[in-house]
């Protein structure tokens, strides 16, 4: 082997070790939000409305969330960063109440803690 193909051979090993090395660091486009339900209410639905873009159902095909349960959705924190956003929580009544909160304050975790006063005990 001459020293122009030992040369290439580290070369090579070098960059496929740090692109091993640094794959985990990269962002990825599933971007995930843990939210758990900390009312008295079974929530059917949720939208986040940023900058008056509606998300649609973050729920998706998760049919109820019950009180004290959580769920992972995909959302894509960074693009609303600590901003304040407007909630809409539909409830299985057909009953719905609009909030603004932070969602995404830093560890992609949200709690519901205002059900509007929906849960009458």
């Amino acid at each position: 082997m001459t020293i122009k193909n030992y040369y290439n051979l580290l070369v090579l090993s070098l960059l496929t070790f740090s692109h091993f090395s640094f794959v985990p660091c990269l962002p990825t486009d599933d971007k995930e939000l843990t939210i758990t339900n900390k009312t008295l209410s079974d929530i059917d639905a949720i939208h986040f409305i940023v900058k008056g873009k509606d998300s649609g159902d973050v729920l998706k095909d998760y049919e109820i969330l019950h009180p004290d349960e959580s769920v992972t959705v995909k959302f894509d924190c960074t693009q609303i960063g600590k901003n304040k956003v407007t909630v809409k929580l539909f409830f299985d009544d057909g009953k719905t109440y609009s909030f603004e909160d932070d969602v995404c304050e830093s560890d992609f975790t949200w709690e519901i803690t205002d059900d509007g006063g929906h849960h009458k005990h």
